[in-house]
């Protein structure tokens, strides 16, 4: 199983040394560094290249045996994708069946720190998973034809296909519409670390804050996140890895 790679070394993600592990779903390194608050600055920031290029891999790679760890998971099609990865952990707890706020249809970053911050008071490791904010290129719908028409076309249709639909039907071929696209993604992720300081003041843990994977805002044409390695591009794999230690909060 390969690890992260975290300036040069390979760390395997559940050896890591955290209690709190803040998963930012598809949160790129250049784009949390560039809208880093002040109040995050005083950690160190080191750019790591993750062993996943979607969730669900991540989830497979990094989680394959079975652990002592509480998942608060967005995922709202974990079990149809990933029906025995329940089994890896000691709970996983689906934040977004009480948490889904149906005015951003999406789920409450504020109900994921509460029930984070809930379950920290046990004595066990905790994954923290804010999820689905890169959608700034796709909306995020919790159920219906949508959903399901994209979980048959990602079933049954290879992944590079779907690509170039999606590069070809791209509203942003402009330059200035890919500009709004990265401007929206920002403004998403900003909106990420009220409740992470937050998390921080709150738990006497040690935190490591990082990504699954990356995602792509316009290189080649293409946007988002897909589960391929036949797309090779640094941008999908280089995610942020910043570890807050007990002493420095």
């Amino acid at each position: 199983m390969k690890g992260y790679i975290v300036d040069g070394e390979k760390i395997q993600l559940i050896q890591a040394d955290w209690e709190i592990l803040v998963m930012l779903d598809g949160c790129r390194y250049d784009l949390f560094k560039k809208n880093l608050p002040a109040e995050l600055k005083k950690y160190e920031l080191k750019k790591a290249i993750s062993n996943a290029h979607g969730t669900f891999e991540w989830l497979e790679k990094n989680f394959n045996q079975k652990t002592n760890i509480i998942y608060l998971s967005p995922l709202i099609y974990l079990d149809r994708y990933l029906p025995k990865i329940r089994n890896k952990f000691s709970d996983v707890v689906d934040v977004w069946k009480e948490g889904w706020d149906t005015s951003m249809n999406n789920i409450s970053q504020k109900y994921v720190t509460e029930q984070a911050i809930h379950y920290s008071k046990q004595n066990k490791r905790i994954i923290v998973h804010y999820g689905a904010f890169w959608g700034g290129t796709y909306p995020t719908y919790k159920e219906g034809v949508f959903w399901e028409m994209r979980l048959f076309c990602q079933k049954n249709i290879p992944t590079i296909i779907l690509w170039n639909i999606n590069k070809l039907f791209s509203p942003s071929k402009a330059i200035e519409k890919r500009q709004k696209i990265i401007e929206r993604y920002e403004r998403q992720l900003k909106t990420f670390f009220p409740p992470v300081l937050q998390l921080i003041k709150q738990t006497n843990k040690k935190i490591l804050i990082t990504a699954d994977h990356g995602t792509l805002q316009g290189e080649f044409g293409y946007y988002g996140a897909h589960h391929s390695r036949l797309i090779q591009n640094k941008k999908l794999v280089e995610v942020p890895w910043m570890e807050i230690k007990n002493d420095e909060t």
